[in-house]
């Protein structure tokens, strides 16, 4: 993982392409849209690509950018303590519309779930209809 999303190995986005596409597609074919985490704008920047956006689109799954992020930190950077201090940081993307849709989030690692908790409350304020998670590894 390391590899992946911190060096920006994107060529290692195949390696979990079967394992994502069964679990992801069952979702989908529940009726939910899928919906990554974003990333900050100097992390996609350094990085070149969004690790999450990069493995739903080698892995065939479309998806729907609803949220972006409102604050530039880093959570990777942060101890517990501090990632569950973190002020409100996602806002739904200007023209998104979420009401009454069942949403799928995507996220790459799960640590406190704070980074969920805080898609999933923006998502049900814009009034979808059923909000679940799915993270591919968990810290």
């Amino acid at each position: 993982m390391e590899r992946y999303k911190i060096k920006g190995e994107y060529s290692l986005r195949h390696c979990f392409q079967k394992e994502i596409y069964i679990a992801l597609h069952s979702y989908q074919k529940e009726g939910f849209i899928l919906c990554p985490i974003p990333l900050t704008k100097a992390k996609r920047e350094q990085r070149g690509f969004s690790q999450v956006e990069g493995l739903l689109e080698f892995s065939h799954l479309s998806y729907c950018s609803f949220l972006e992020k409102i604050h530039e930190e880093t959570q990777g950077l942060k101890n517990k303590a501090e990632r569950l201090k973190t002020p409100y940081m996602f806002a739904l993307k200007e023209g998104s519309v979420v009401k009454d849709k069942k949403i799928c989030l995507v996220d790459d690692i799960y640590t406190t779930g704070r980074t969920i908790t805080y898609g999933y409350d923006c998502l049900q304020k814009g009034g979808a209809k059923e909000v679940v998670s799915f993270s591919l590894w968990r810290a």
